[in-house]
């Protein structure tokens, strides 16, 4: 069982395999995006797992000069892991600032948007047929 206590906004590296399809694997950096409430009540912890590859994607937040850390923080490959069942390391804490646009930019990928707005952008929720 590990003995950290990990919060959220902190700089971890475990493994996060197994995977399935383009999910992370591998032993590798992370950040602890799930809120101290949960951490306290939950043996989980929600994650992003963190690259190096630089893919310019809109939700792919970059790590800057102030963290030992380098790559972005991939938001779109959320997870929930179970710190106590992998092998982690505490590495650093991340800025507030870059957790803060980490969280806005997770809640904007699983707000709901109103089917008004998509199909004005010419979207639609129905699945097309192949």
């Amino acid at each position: 069982m590990n003995q950290l206590i990990l919060k959220q906004g902190d700089i971890i590296e475990l493994v996060l395999s197994p995977t399935r399809g383009h999910e992370q694997a591998g032993f590798r950096p992370a950040v602890i995006v799930s809120n101290d409430t949960f951490n306290a009540l939950s043996d989980n912890r929600i994650i992003c797992p963190i690259t190096n590859t630089a893919k310019q994607y809109p939700e792919h937040i970059p790590l800057d000069s102030r963290t030992a850390t380098t790559g972005y923080i991939m938001c779109d490959q959320i997870r929930t892991v179970t710190p106590d069942e992998r092998k982690v390391a505490f590495i650093e804490v991340l800025p507030v600032d870059i957790l803060d646009d980490t969280i806005d930019v997770i809640r904007g990928l699983i707000e709901r948007i109103s089917p008004t707005y998509l199909n004005a952008g010419g979207y639609s929720l129905t699945p097309q047929k192949q």
